[in-house]
């Protein structure tokens, strides 16, 4: 399936990806608004949407496929068989004996389950369902974190600005995923952050297991943390640690040094 913007002739995007296809291989071509596809924003805010996913409704999964995106196997099916609600790239700022202090997973190659996609942006809990409790969103807002090098005054600002955003996070309409959805947060980030506390049955893998899916930040730390077994694919891999990839995977590669 493609979605175009509505002023596009698909008939004139057909002619040019037929010819990529295999004989046996047909695309349905789908318009959706052009303001849907106007910008990043935009786009992020379609993948927050319920009627997004209800187009793949024939569908058990969908996987997500950015430009800056790079696939290496063909064990798709190994990770559609896991029953993942969504797999991306952990984030990991540094990698160390303990477990990497960040979370998965990265939308730009993303697998997704569309039922349990449409579960969550449809379901009652959307409205209602506080996202986070006192402790998790303490350690999220991370209050006591972030003063170095300022003054007692900017400390004192920062403190309460910080202490504001948990009061109004922590009641009423403001810790709902319908609040979070407004305020232009990334969607892999609602995904990957607000809704596992919301639907419990939305499974996320482990920073191991979705490492093994896909690398974005940290690839080479992340890779030798792994012990050389490969990725399914990476995301960005020319903006995090370019030179990386070209000397891991020469011969996927080739040509673009």
């Amino acid at each position: 399936m493609l979605l175009h913007r509505r002023s596009v002739d698909p008939q004139a995007l057909r002619a040019l990806l037929e010819p990529c296809l295999h004989p046996e291989q047909r695309c349905r071509f789908v318009a959706v608004a052009d303001s849907c596809l106007g910008s990043v924003s935009s786009y992020n805010r379609m993948l927050l949407q319920a009627w997004f996913y209800r187009l793949f409704a024939a569908w058990n999964y969908i996987l997500i496929f950015q430009l800056d995106a790079w696939v290496f196997s063909e064990d798709l099916g190994d990770w559609l068989r896991r029953g993942h609600a969504y797999v991306g790239a952990p984030w990991i700022r540094a990698m160390g004996t303990d477990t990497p202090d960040t979370g998965v997973g990265n939308g730009g190659l993303s697998l997704r389950h569309v039922d349990s996609f449409i579960r969550v942006l449809e379901g009652p809990r959307y409205r209602w369902m506080p996202v986070y409790r006192w402790g998790e969103l303490a350690r999220r807002i991370c209050l006591f974190e972030g003063y170095a090098g300022m003054t007692s005054p900017q400390r004192l600002r920062f403190f309460l600005a910080r202490l504001s955003a948990f009061v109004r996070m922590s009641f009423g309409w403001n810790n709902t995923l319908s609040y979070f959805v407004t305020i232009n947060l990334l969607e892999d980030h609602f995904f990957s952050f607000c809704v596992p506390f919301v639907a419990r049955s939305f499974r996320i893998p482990g920073i191991e297991e979705a490492a093994l899916f896909s690398l974005e930040t940290n690839p080479r730390a992340t890779f030798a943390w792994l012990e050389g077994r490969p990725p399914f694919g990476c995301h960005a891999w020319e903006r995090y640690d370019r030179a990386f990839w070209l000397d891991a995977f020469p011969s996927e590669f080739e040509g673009c040094a």
